[in-house]
């Protein structure tokens, strides 16, 4: 996380009006074709759920592109012989810029700051 400057540590003081989002950790036991397992994955998500409306969260939208736009640009890449890959970009985040702070609370078993019990998110 640090190598990624995806936080920094920061302190909240009780008077403040910053509401720190709680995360949790998604544990996931990768298997191979075979069946055997070949890797383990964690995630750290941010329970969400716990926002409230106009304090820490605003509207949420999906970008997404248009049906004829996908329809011309299929048939342009038939005409001219290109060739077509599906791909899944599973990185939400990547380039996001965040226009508000958020804060997270430090994640279970997190303990390299360890008097940190706060991060600000970059």
């Amino acid at each position: 996380m640090e190598k990624h400057c995806v936080w920094s540590p920061t302190t909240i003081t009780p008077g403040e009006a910053k509401k720190p989002l709680s995360t949790t950790w998604v544990f996931k036991q990768k298997t191979d074709e075979d069946g055997n397992l070949s890797k383990f994955k964690a995630r750290l998500c941010v329970r969400g759920f716990h926002q409230r409306e106009g304090l820490n969260y605003g509207d949420i939208s999906s970008p997404t592109g248009r049906l004829t736009s996908l329809k011309l640009l299929l048939t342009l890449c038939h005409i001219n012989k290109f060739p077509i890959e599906q791909m899944d970009v599973k990185c939400a985040f990547l380039n996001g810029k965040l226009d508000k702070d958020l804060y997270i609370k430090r994640p279970n078993g997190y303990n390299k700051f360890k008097p940190t019990k706060y991060f600000k998110l970059n």
